[in-house]
């Protein structure tokens, strides 16, 4: 499901990240990668935290592009970094691409997700960022019990 939405998006904003950042296509590519990347980990990162409830508040109606969310925020500055330290963009650059990029991926996940509206559970969310191999033990027992008893 991934990198389903992962190519989705590569086709999608290959032309605009090229006109919008003047990237080559190689580049676009490999930022939608990073972002991709960027969004696993630090929605993997926070879920192993236990915060839960943050997860499912990115994809329960509002618009999950918001930057005003620190979910959204800590995945673009990760990005941005990425794409300054792996691809050689300038930081300016960078962060057009990471405008770019980040809301769309969001958007793709939440309407894969069964979002706005519906709001998902994050442990669907990150299954399908990578498997249900993500979280594990005291993980789900986290999320279960955070989720009061819903999957039991």
């Amino acid at each position: 499901m991934w990198q389903e939405i992962i190519k989705n998006a590569k086709d999608a904003l290959s032309g605009d990240l090229k006109n919008k950042a003047d990237l080559n296509d190689q580049q676009a590519k490999e930022s939608v990668e990073l972002a991709g990347e960027s969004t696993k980990e630090v929605l993997t990162e926070e879920a192993k935290k236990g915060n839960i409830q943050q997860i499912t508040d990115l994809f329960s109606g509002r618009k999950p592009s918001s930057s005003d969310n620190p979910l959204v925020q800590k995945i673009g500055s990760q990005l941005v970094g990425k794409l300054v330290n792996q691809l050689g963009l300038s930081k300016d650059t960078a962060t057009t691409v990471e405008r770019t990029v980040v809301p769309y991926l969001l958007d793709l996940l939440n309407k894969k997700s069964g979002g706005t509206g519906n709001s998902p559970s994050a442990q669907h969310i990150l299954s399908m960022l990578g498997g249900a191999d993500i979280l594990s033990g005291g993980i789900q027992d986290k999320i279960k019990k955070g989720l009061g008893g819903f999957f039991k």
